[in-house]
């Protein structure tokens, strides 16, 4: 018999939850000692960032046992925010319009 029901996530998976948010923590630690492009810095962090901030809705906010359509809620804002960064790229990078 199993440990983990649908209402339940044993306390062995809650560790091993929080052991991966250390591990992805001094990963961020450690990136921020080492010599690279300031821009390269940020992807990477943005990357551990949203790994750990899943980590944390899945298993800690029981997202894990939703129905699909939470996904479309989670995944439809960051769609849109990716479209606005593509949609602002040349204002960013070439500066104001004068």
């Amino acid at each position: 018999m199993t440990t983990e029901t649908k209402s339940h996530t044993s306390i062995k998976t809650y560790l091993l939850v929080f052991f991966w948010l250390c591990v992805f923590t001094a990963i961020e630690v450690g990136l921020t000692y080492i010599d690279m492009s300031r821009s390269l810095l940020a992807c990477l962090l943005i990357g551990t960032s949203l790994v750990k901030a899943s980590l944390v809705a899945v298993f800690f906010m029981h997202l894990k046992f939703e129905g699909k359509l939470i996904y479309f809620v989670i995944l439809l804002p960051g769609v849109i925010a990716i479209m606005y960064v593509l949609f602002l790229f040349p204002d960013i990078v070439v500066g104001y319009w004068r």
